[in-house]
């Protein structure tokens, strides 16, 4: 994988890499430094609905992790790039899928070229999307929500959550950098959830500006 690679590659160069560790206003008055760049990244939206917590739940980030599995025919609650994704590997997995989608269409945060190409392997997969359909709610037994005006049921075994992510908080972090006159720059996701292109172009002006 590219991330293991870059980080044997940065250990190798012999740069202190410490896991497992809260970036506070102590450590940072510990080591010092001359400039900070936040890409603490951002973590999934959690949706304020009923029964969003229960067991047949889960996190797309978990799924396509392959750390949870949806089990019997599911319901892909967010119809953006990511629930595309989602819907098309749980659909491999063999359950039957639907998506969700409180907008017009979906897929509308994909460029046109790749969302023809996405959309058709929906189609082919036998997907089914409902579009201007709001969530109001999970149940056991499906996925309340409000289609053209009118509550509907759809049946669901299993339900994904793919509604988008929100950049992590790093002001507190910013504030210290004010305060010491530190060059402090945020990146990718720690910006606003998108993809690893954009990551890596703040990434390499943060460094130029360093200099």
């Amino acid at each position: 994988m590219a991330v293991r690679s870059r980080a044997e590659q940065a250990e190798r160069v012999g740069i202190d890499i410490r896991l497992n560790t809260e970036v506070t206003t102590e450590l940072l008055n510990e080591i010092k430094p001359d400039a900070v760049i936040s890409a603490i990244g951002a973590s999934p939206i959690h949706l304020n609905i009923a029964g969003i917590d229960g067991k047949n739940v889960y996190i797309a980030n978990d799924v396509l992790l392959g750390k949870a599995v949806p089990q019997g025919k599911t319901v892909i609650v967010g119809g953006g790039l990511v629930g595309l994704e989602t819907a098309e590997y749980v659909r491999a997995l063999g359950n039957e899928t639907t998506v969700v989608e409180m907008l017009e269409e979906a897929g509308k945060d994909i460029g046109l070229g790749r969302k023809a190409m996405v959309m058709f392997n929906l189609k082919a997969a036998g997907i089914e999307i409902m579009t201007n359909t709001k969530v109001l709610g999970i149940t056991d037994d499906g996925v309340k929500a409000l289609q053209n005006e009118e509550e509907v049921l759809i049946p669901a075994e299993s339900v994904v959550v793919a509604v988008g992510s929100t950049a992590n908080n790093s002001d507190a972090i910013e504030q210290w950098c004010k305060e010491n006159n530190i060059f402090f720059r945020k990146i990718g996701d720690a910006v606003k959830a998108r993809r690893a292109l954009n990551a890596i172009h703040e990434a390499t002006e943060a460094v130029i500006e360093i200099g």
